[in-house]
């Protein structure tokens, strides 16, 4: 199976080449054909069998539940690093989707959703490893001094005999005798990045790349002692004893000792994020899923409904191009499907309303394609060359739009840790998905469509016929009312304090009830649910066979006792018993934040340094502060309606991010194609045409986002209630603030000065030219 992937994978890559170097027509079609059949098929294939390549979340399915104890004085900064290590060990792309706690003062709460037996033992190895690393020297005369011992000799002070089982080229296994000194020269705090590797023969082993320290020093021991043997020993065990042959300063380093694939991975990710404090596995348990039967059922058809929403309204207003819009958005799917595969992702339930909701923004890029074809032929063009001078036109800012959105993901990616990389993946792969769709596959079926005389027409319904409507004007209006927002929200986090934080980034407690009955978890639900802790998460926990069901129930600080008392008012047969009240640390840890934040700072700056590139300055301030706008308005209703943030919602946050800066940057494309036509007019007035030229677009894009956002809102249930009410107000604030907040900052930082604009344009365009 991996074989065919990787094979349709790099077809797909020589045919996607060959496609956009093609100039003629006939071979264009075909070889674009050829593509999407390839891609599409691949990534069908990457998904089967779906229950094993892409696993269902805790919230859907349940999974498995490890509790982990620290040995030894354990502090609050040794208990924060632990909790981080174990992130990055079982959750390094972020897209596994685990709930990692501290609770108490020693111990941390692992849960993983949907682990086989063997992904069970792997994890297993990853949590209770310390992975001590130690490179340390072979005694110069080790064979002789081991004839010695053999005879009854001592072993040598400050040394000690160490064996290694390796296997010979005929296969059997040879162990080797070493005599290794007890010190180390170095250790694997000074290794910065682990990974499996495959040698000559296709052998597995680890490589090493040190930290710049570590360079250094590993290079003075190697030079110091060639011609001797440096054991590499890991936790206590000899792996192998290679000899130095000469000094090594490269800052590289391999650990061979026939390693399956499997355990390679293993080693590495142990070796790149050791723990400063042993830790043990105190208890395992098999946990149900956080979310009850009525609300993934809620979940799912409202996620159906929204989608099947955006195919009616596509199909109602564009015709045979709204037909061709939904097949690119099937197969964005497919493309997103297939490289979730591959990255092995965890789906949630706000997950999977998240992928629906890209509908909403996928069509985007048919729209305006599909506006810019209708601008195409009221020129008076024909039907093909307006079709191509539609997909020409509208490239730039399909481009430009989206490389904005992969800048900040790349650099979120290399820069944050667990939710936030996973963030990151997942937007990429909706924006290849997304570009494929609308770029390759739509433009095939067209160029099939008029080559065989199937699409005679363009034809769709239309609205705002050529609007001149004076936007600007009203620019203060929507500046006044946006800050009378934020300074009310500012003022309302403030009083509210930590309150307004969930669990998630906040801690609570977590209440443990055993039944001495069978009890179904609906009641449960229902019971704390009455008691007004319906934001509570609850869990069925099975220890397996002769022990009885158990129940945890995550609420906010000094609700867990309220809780307890709840069901046991409620349900008086169950017999619960109480098995402890524990204080329960936040998911996201103080570490994970601030490399977020630093990750996220990053991103913004990564658009603010491409915009300016590609179009001048003040539209990347005007693009920077629009999106920071949006993000703001969000979080402040919120605050304002009185509801949590958690995880979840700052998952929708990030995605109104992407939505706002995508929007703008589509309105600057055509404020830049005025400005590079020289229309006439002053920046005021080019400003005004551009917004009202792009506004058909705008509403339409909007109004796709709106039908699977309301459907979320109205079908989807209390658990996307967070998620689905931050987007319906993302999309709004996002809509409003690329007409009266990014435009009137481009005015407001040019001083209105249109000669000014279009000479620092006309600069980017020859320096652009120069460089090319």
């Amino acid at each position: 199976m991996e074989t065919i992937i990787f094979f349709g994978g790099l077809l797909a890559l020589i045919l996607f080449v060959w496609h956009l170097a093609a100039t003629e027509d006939r071979v264009r079609r075909a070889v674009g054909t050829a593509l999407w059949v390839i891609a599409l098929s691949t990534c069908i294939i990457a998904t089967y069998p779906l229950h094993k390549t892409i696993r269902l979340g805790l919230d859907l399915k349940g999974g498995s539940s490890f509790l982990i104890e620290l040995d030894g004085d354990v502090s609050p900064t040794a208990l924060q690093q632990a909790v981080e290590v174990v992130r990055k060990r079982v959750d390094n792309l972020g897209v596994a989707e685990p709930i990692i706690q501290p609770v108490g003062e020693r111990r941390i709460i692992v849960q993983m959703p949907g682990l086989s037996d063997e992904n069970i033992q792997t994890t297993r190895n990853q949590l209770s490893r310390v992975a001590q690393l130690e490179f340390r020297l072979v005694h110069p005369d080790s064979a002789a001094e081991l004839a010695k011992i053999d005879g009854g000799g001592p072993v040598p002070i400050g040394y000690e005999v160490m064996k290694t089982t390796q296997k010979d080229d005929a296969g059997k296994e040879q162990e080797s005798r070493y005599v290794v000194k007890r010190r180390a020269e170095m250790s694997g705090k000074h290794v910065s990045r682990a990974y499996h590797a495959f040698g000559a023969i296709g052998e597995s082993y680890v490589s090493l790349e040190f930290k710049p320290e570590g360079k250094e020093l590993f290079g003075r021991i190697t030079e110091q002692n060639v011609g001797r043997q440096l054991a590499i020993v890991l936790d206590g065990e000899l792996k192998s004893a290679p000899r130095i042959n000469e000094a090594i300063y490269g800052g590289h380093a391999q650990i061979t000792g026939d390693f399956t694939p499997q355990e390679a991975t293993e080693l590495s990710s142990v070796l790149e994020n050791p723990l400063d404090t042993p830790v043990r596995i105190v208890e395992e348990r098999t946990v149900a899923a956080t979310l009850g039967k009525d609300s993934i059922r809620s979940g799912v058809i409202a996620s159906a409904i929204g989608f099947a929403g955006v195919i009616v309204f596509m199909v109602w207003y564009y015709h045979f191009s709204g037909v061709v819009a939904i097949l690119t958005l099937l197969a964005n799917f497919i493309i997103l499907f297939g490289l979730m595969a591959q990255f092995h992702f965890t789906l949630t339930l706000p997950g999977i309303a998240g992928v629906i909701l890209t509908a909403g923004m996928a069509v985007d890029a048919n729209v305006l394609i599909y506006e810019r074809v209708r601008e195409e032929i009221a020129a008076g063009k024909a039907l093909g060359p307006s079709i191509i001078g539609g997909f020409n036109k509208a490239f730039s800012a399909i481009i430009d739009s989206n490389l904005t959105t992969i800048i900040t993901a790349i650099i979120m990616f290399y820069l944050g840790s667990g939710p936030v990389r996973g963030f990151a993946v997942t937007l990429t792969l909706g924006i290849v998905g997304t570009l494929f769709g609308a770029l390759i596959l739509g433009r095939n079926i067209f160029d099939w469509a008029l080559a065989k005389n199937v699409m005679r027409a363009f034809t769709a319904k239309r609205f705002l016929i050529n609007p001149r409507f004076d936007l600007l004007r009203y620019r203060w209006y929507a500046i006044a009312f946006s800050l009378v927002i934020l300074v009310a929200g500012a003022v309302s986090f403030k009083t509210r304090g930590e309150s307004a934080l969930g669990v998630d980034f906040a801690g609570g407690e977590a209440v443990t009830l055993t039944a001495a009955v069978q009890t179904d978890i609906a009641a449960v639900r229902r019971a704390v649910a009455d008691a007004g802790l319906g934001y509570a998460t609850i869990q069925a926990q099975h220890g397996g066979a002769g022990q009885r069901e158990s129940f945890v129930i995550r609420t906010k600080f000094g609700d867990g006792q309220k809780a307890a008392d709840a069901l046991s008012r409620a349900l008086p047969g169950a017999g619960f018993s109480l098995g402890s009240i524990d204080s329960v640390g936040p998911v996201v840890g103080k570490e994970l934040l601030a490399k977020s934040a630093v990750a996220l700072i990053l991103g913004l700056f990564g658009i603010l340094i491409y915009v300016t590139i590609r179009f001048e300055m003040s539209f990347a301030v005007g693009g920077i502060v629009a999106l920071f706008h949006d993000v703001a308005i969000v979080l402040a209703a919120f605050s304002l309606t009185g509801q949590e943030i958690s995880l979840t919602v700052i998952g929708a946050v990030l995605g109104i991010a992407g939505f706002s800066i995508n929007d703008t940057i589509v309105i600057f494309d055509r404020v830049r194609e005025c400005l590079r036509n020289s229309e006439k007019g002053t920046l005021y007035e080019l400003m005004n045409r551009a917004l009202n030229e792009t506004l058909s677009r705008t509403i339409l894009t909007n109004l796709t986002v709106f039908i699977t956002v309301l459907s979320l809102v109205f079908f989807g249930g209390p658990m996307l209630r967070d998620f689905s009410f931050a987007w319906l107000v993302g999309a709004i604030a996002g809509s409003y603030s690329t007409l009266f907040i990014a435009s009137p900052i481009v005015l407001w930082w040019t001083g209105g000065s249109d000669e000014w604009l279009r000479r620092e344009v006309a600069k980017t365009e020859e320096e652009k030219l120069a460089t090319a």
